[in-house]
């Protein structure tokens, strides 16, 4: 992992921005294991009855979706990090988190703003 400062918010306290560097992003996609889910962030109690047929079956699968799900996003945040570390950046700001249902998977993507602070 890189040492760039990451944070959603426009700035950051105490450290004006010094120089804009551009528009970053990283991409991440995961695989759905054969689309066990009706909706791509679907309630526990909506998860399909073939693949969870107990209380404790459903917590498995939601709780595996989501670890999956964040190694994705860890993925992105990482690769657009490197992508502002290349532009000089010390900085990210304004970061957003974007999740699209693909034909096998979800895309995950990170963008935010490089900065120099």
């Amino acid at each position: 992992m890189t040492n760039i400062l990451i944070t959603t918010t426009p700035t950051v306290e105490n450290c004006p921005v010094q120089e804009y560097l551009g528009i970053v992003s990283g991409e991440a996609f995961t695989f759905q294991w054969g689309r066990p889910f009706p909706d791509h962030l679907c309630d526990i109690e909506k998860l399909d009855p073939v693949f969870a047929r107990t209380a404790t079956d459903r917590r498995r699968l939601w709780s595996e979706l989501k670890a999956h799900l964040h190694k994705a996003r860890d993925w992105a945040i990482q690769q657009m990090a490197k992508a502002a570390e290349e532009l000089g950046a010390n900085a990210v700001i304004g970061v957003t988190i974007s999740m699209y249902d693909v034909s096998d998977g979800w895309m995950l993507i990170a963008t935010g703003t490089a900065v120099r602070l």
